[in-house]
């Protein structure tokens, strides 16, 4: 696996980050420990961004020895900078918003858009029993039921629908 060294963007509460917009360095490492242990044949995220975190899962993935990523970033500008991030990477980086997806259900999920398309990914998703999901932002007011939500940074949730 890709030796990752922390970001030196650090806050008042020790969480580190990429830039203004990445997820927090340290939620970045759990999620690709759920994504080593869980052991998921095709991951959706939603909000790629520059592909920070992304990247973080594709490398679980080929540490795991199979796997996909398909990611959706409604930006192309910043859906072209993660392609190039991702480039040799078990990843389908898509240019729209998750809604547009056809494909069969993940068996894991991860959750980090913009509010603007959060609520209808909670709705879509959360409905389909069984998924293991993780939730970046999870401080704002979404509806997110049981599961383990931790709130240091912006707040990260997982849990199993």
């Amino acid at each position: 696996m890709k030796e990752r060294t922390k970001p030196p963007h650090g806050n008042e509460e020790g969480f580190h980050r990429w830039d203004g917009m990445a997820m927090e360095y340290e939620y970045q490492v759990l999620l690709q420990s759920l994504v080593l242990a869980s052991k998921p044949e095709l991951v959706i995220e939603t909000g790629t961004g520059r592909g920070y975190t992304s990247a973080f899962i594709a490398d679980a993935l080929v540490e795991n020895g199979f796997g996909k990523l398909i990611t959706f970033e409604p930006d192309p500008k910043f859906a072209e900078e993660a392609r190039a991030n991702l480039a040799g990477m078990p990843v389908e980086v898509v240019n729209a918003p998750s809604s547009t997806y056809t494909g069969r259900d993940p068996d894991f999920l991860f959750l980090d858009s913009g509010p603007e398309y959060r609520k209808d990914e909670i709705e879509r998703w959360l409905s389909r029993p069984g998924l293991l999901v993780a939730v970046h932002d999870a401080n704002r007011a979404y509806p997110l039921g049981l599961g383990l939500r931790l709130v240091g940074g912006d707040g990260f949730w997982v849990g199993r629908t």
